[in-house]
C-alpha cells in the first residue's frame, strides 16, 4: 500500500466516524449502523496495513505512540480538567456521576483500561484497536510473514474464541480484540486481491444495492446488531456477515463519491477522514457544550445537560447535532495539534520517528536478528500449538453453534444451558418433573432458529387465590387465561422471524399470576408459590 493518502480510504473513514456520531446522536438508525460501524474500522485498518513495511518491533512501537500515548495524554489532561471542574462545582452541571478523583482516574485507565473522563467514553475503541493490531502483527509474524491459509484459519478461530470469551466472561481485558481482529484479518486478506479502484462504477452500485438489501433483511428478521462496549453480540455468523458487508458498502459509497465528486466537494469529507481520531475523542464534549447552549435557551432542562447522549426531546435535531459535533471536534483537534509539544504527545510521526532512530534502532536490529535465526523453530512450535488450539476452538463451534439451530426442550429437573437464565421468581429446583414458580417469574433465552414455543403448567385447586395467568414476551402480552374449572394452562405461540423475533436476540418470557399461595405453618413445604411448570419447548 502506498504511503500517500488514498482518497477513497479517507472518505471511507469519514463516513464511518459520521455513522458513529449519528449513532450517538439518535437511536433511529442503530438497527443498521450497529450492524457494522465498529467492524468497518477494524476492517479498513487491516486493509490499509502493510505488515512488511516495518519490523514487528517497529510496528508495535508505532502503534503505541500513535494510539496509546495520545489517549494516555488526553486522559491525563481530561482528568486534570475534571479536577478543576469539580473544585469549582461545575462538574455536576455536566455530569451526574460521582467524581472519583484525579489519581484514581489515571489509575483506572492504566491498570484496567477504564476511562472515567466522561467525554472520552468512546475511546475504548482506541485501546481495542491497538490490541487488535498488535495481536494481528504477532499472528502474521509467526505465520511466516504471510497472510495465507494458516493466517486465515488462525484469525478466524481466534474470532470464534472471542465470542466464547465474551459469553463466558473470560479474558475481559482483551476479548473484544479477539473479535475485532477477525475483521482486521478479513481486510488484510482482501488487500491482496483485486484493487478497489479498478472496479467499475456500475458494478460498485450493484454491489451497494445488494448489500443494502442484506442489511435491511438482517435488521428486519434477525438481531444482527452488536454493542462492543456493552459486550452484547448476536449470532456469530450474522454478526460477521453484517460487519464485512457493511464495510463493503462503505467502500462502494466511498469509491463512487471519489469518481462522481469534484475535488472541491470531496475536500470536506477527506478532511473529516483525516480527523477521525479527534472526532472520536471530542464529539461527546461537543454534545455537552451544545446541550448547555440549548439549556440556556430554554430548549432543554439542566438535568438533560447531564445526559451522555441527546435527550429524547431533541433527538429529532440529530442532523444538526451531528454537524455541530463533527465541526467542533475537527476544529479543536486542529487547535491542539498546532502546538508542537501537544502534537508530539498526540502521535505526530516525525518526532517519534526521530526518537526511534536515535534510541531504539540498534535494539530493533538485535531483535530482528534473533527473530530471523529462530524463525523456523518458532514456526514449528507455533504450528504444533495451532493444532491443539484449533481443535479446541472448532470443538466449541460444533457443540455451541450446531446445537444452536436445533430445538430446545426445558424439562425438569433441568440440567442447565448457558443460553437459558431463570430469575428469582422460580423456586429452587428439586428432583421433581416440574418446577414451582412464585407470583411472577421470568426466563431469558437466546433465540435460536425456532418458530414455535410451547409452555404448560398446573395450578393446584387449593391455590384458590390464583385465578388468572398472563404470559409476556419482551414486555408484550401474548397469553391470558382464567383458571376456574380448568386449572391446567397451556400456551402455544409463534416466535418466528416473521413475527418480529430475531435469531440471536434475547427473549424475556415473563409468567405472571394474580395471586400466590401462602402455606399453613403445619405444611412441610413453607415456600410461597403460585403454579408448577411442566415444560417449555422451543422448536
Amino acid at each position: 500500500m502506498e504511503k500517500k493518502r488514498i482518497e477513497w480510504v479517507d472518505i471511507y473513514k469519514a463516513l464511518g466516524i459520521i455513522l458513529v456520531v449519528v449513532g450517538h446522536a439518535t437511536g433511529a438508525f442503530n438497527n443498521y449502523i450497529y450492524q457494522f460501524h465498529m467492524a468497518a474500522f477494524f476492517f479498513i485498518s487491516g486493509y490499509t496495513t502493510n505488515f512488511d513495511r516495518d519490523s514487528a518491533v517497529h510496528y508495535v512501537y508505532k502503534k503505541i505512540y500513535s494510539l496509546y500515548i495520545p489517549l494516555l495524554f488526553l486522559t491525563i489532561m481530561g482528568a486534570a480538567l475534571m479536577a478543576i471542574l469539580n473544585a469549582t462545582s461545575v462538574y455536576s452541571v455536566f455530569y451526574d456521576g460521582g467524581y472519583i478523583g484525579f489519581i484514581d482516574t489515571i489509575k483506572n485507565f492504566v491498570c484496567e483500561g477504564t476511562n472515567y473522563v466522561w467525554w472520552l467514553g468512546a475511546t475504548w475503541f482506541i485501546v481495542v484497536l491497538m490490541q487488535v493490531e498488535i495481536c494481528q502483527r504477532i499472528i502474521y509474524m509467526i505465520c511466516g510473514n504471510k497472510n495465507g491459509i494458516l493466517y486465515a484459519v488462525f484469525s478466524l478461530s481466534l474470532f470464534v474464541f472471542g465470542y466464547f470469551c465474551v459469553e463466558n466472561s473470560l479474558f475481559n481485558a482483551i476479548n473484544l480484540a479477539f473479535i475485532g481482529q477477525g475483521f482486521f484479518a478479513t481486510g488484510q486478506i482482501m488487500r491482496s486481491g483485486k484493487k478497489i479502484d479498478d472496479i467499475s462504477t456500475g458494478k460498485l452500485v450493484g454491489i451497494g444495492v445488494a448489500v443494502c438489501g442484506y442489511l435491511y433483511f438482517a435488521q428486519k428478521y434477525f438481531d444482527a446488531t452488536v454493542d462492543y462496549p456493552s459486550k452484547k453480540f448476536g449470532n456469530i455468523v450474522l454478526n460477521y456477515c453484517s460487519g464485512v458487508l457493511g464495510s463493503l458498502l462503505l467502500i462502494v459509497i466511498s469509491c463512487c463519491l471519489v469518481k462522481l465528486l469534484n475535488d472541491r466537494m470531496k475536500k470536506p469529507l477527506i478532511e473529516i477522514g483525516k480527523s477521525t481520531f479527534g472526532i472520536l475523542v471530542f464529539h461527546f464534549m461537543a454534545f455537552k457544550i451544545l446541550f448547555l447552549i440549548l439549556a440556556k435557551l430554554g430548549i432543554i432542562t439542566m438535568q438533560e445537560v447531564q445526559l451522555t447522549t441527546p435527550a429524547d426531546s431533541i433527538k429529532k435535531y440529530w442532523l444538526f447535532i451531528t454537524v455541530f459535533s463533527v465541526a467542533f471536534s475537527m476544529e479543536l483537534w486542529k487547535i491542539v495539534n498546532k502546538n508542537n509539544f501537544f502534537s508530539f504527545l498526540l502521535g505526530k510521526k516525525n518526532g517519534w520517528e526521530k526518537l526511534w532512530n536515535r534510541v531504539f534502532k540498534r535494539a530493533e536490529k538485535s531483535v530482528v536478528e534473533i527473530e530471523e535465526n529462530s524463525n523456523k523453530t518458532i514456526q514449528y512450535t507455533f504450528k504444533m500449538m495451532c493444532i491443539f488450539f484449533l481443535c479446541g476452538i472448532w470443538s466449541y463451534i460444533a457443540i455451541s453453534y450446531i446445537g444452536y439451530w436445533k430445538s430446545l426442550e426445558i424439562t425438569f429437573p433441568y440440567a442447565g444451558n448457558k443460553n437459558v437464565i431463570f430469575d428469582e421468581g422460580w423456586l429452587p429446583q428439586g428432583e421433581e418433573t416440574y418446577r414451582w414458580i412464585a407470583k411472577e417469574g421470568s426466563i431469558e433465552v437466546k433465540k435460536g432458529n425456532w418458530n414455535q414455543i410451547y409452555m404448560s403448567g398446573y395450578v393446584p385447586k387449593e391455590f384458590d387465590m390464583v385465578t388468572d395467568i398472563k404470559i409476556e414476551i419482551n414486555d408484550e402480552e401474548v397469553f391470558e387465561k382464567e383458571l376456574k374449572d380448568d386449572r391446567n394452562w397451556l400456551y402455544e405461540g409463534n416466535i418466528s422471524s416473521s413475527h418480529g423475533y430475531r435469531v440471536g436476540e434475547i427473549l424475556n418470557i415473563k409468567i405472571v399470576f394474580n395471586g400466590i399461595y401462602m402455606p399453613d405453618e403445619n405444611e412441610a413445604d413453607q415456600r410461597e408459590k403460585s403454579s408448577l411448570v411442566n415444560e417449555i419447548i422451543f422448536k
